[in-house]
């Protein structure tokens, strides 16, 4: 599995070839908090995730009840 910057730049590249292929993109991105102390960079990921996708992108709380 991809970490870091890799995992947010192998997204992109696929939503880039699906492009080029007229295929539509939607990202379902998982565990990515949206409070705490990380959610500007979460928010700064979902951004160019969102930016990416052709069709949307699936949101939910990554810290949310029931995650370790």
């Amino acid at each position: 599995m991809a970490e870091g910057e890799q995992s947010v730049r192998d997204p992109l590249g696929i939503a880039a070839a699906c492009k080029i292929r007229g295929i539509g993109t939607v990202f379902h991105p998982l565990a990515y908090p949206l409070t705490g102390g990380n959610q500007d960079r979460t928010l700064a990921v979902l951004r160019r995730l969102a930016a990416a996708a052709e069709l949307g992108i699936i949101i939910h709380d990554g810290s949310g009840k029931g995650r370790r």
